[in-house]
């Protein structure tokens, strides 16, 4: 079950970051879409945009970037512009960014998997040249996430 959010880290969403972690995927499925816990504070101002790396950190899949931050302290679940075939057992990486700084997610403050986030990016656009993959648990940076 979820965590209460107030035992998790509130990260305000930067623009220009990409805040991702890893999740294990055990057998091949089709994937709708990404779950992401919102923090305290959350905006229906601000677009959330999700997107699913495979494990060498290559985005695979992704959401449109027009889906609105909805209630805080609850899971939203936001789905992909096509369904994904994963194939398991396999780690990924979830990715989420944010069209403004007006809104909260809540990310991990422990953990022993990989979580952190990728810099001087730009909302809506996940780089080809980058990778979103990492080994390093970063506090407070991966999103409290999973697929659906």
């Amino acid at each position: 079950g979820p965590v209460a959010t107030t035992g998790l880290t509130q990260t305000q969403i930067v623009t220009t970051d990409t805040y991702f972690v890893e999740v294990f995927i055990p057998a091949n499925t089709t994937i709708t879409g990404i779950s992401i816990l919102n923090g305290h504070t959350t905006s229906g101002s601000q677009n959330m945009m999700v997107g699913l790396a495979n494990s060498s950190g290559v985005i695979v899949a992704k959401s449109a970037t027009t889906t609105a931050q909805a209630a805080a302290d609850a899971f939203q679940q936001i789905p992909f512009t096509a369904t994904y075939a994963a194939v398991g057992p396999a780690k990924y990486y979830i990715a989420v960014q944010g069209s403004a700084t007006t809104g909260y997610i809540a990310t991990h403050t422990i953990g022993n998997f990989g979580a952190t986030l990728i810099t001087s990016e730009t909302y809506g656009t996940f780089l080809t040249t980058a990778s979103y993959s990492t080994t390093t648990f970063t506090t407070a940076r991966g999103p409290v996430a999973d697929t659906y």
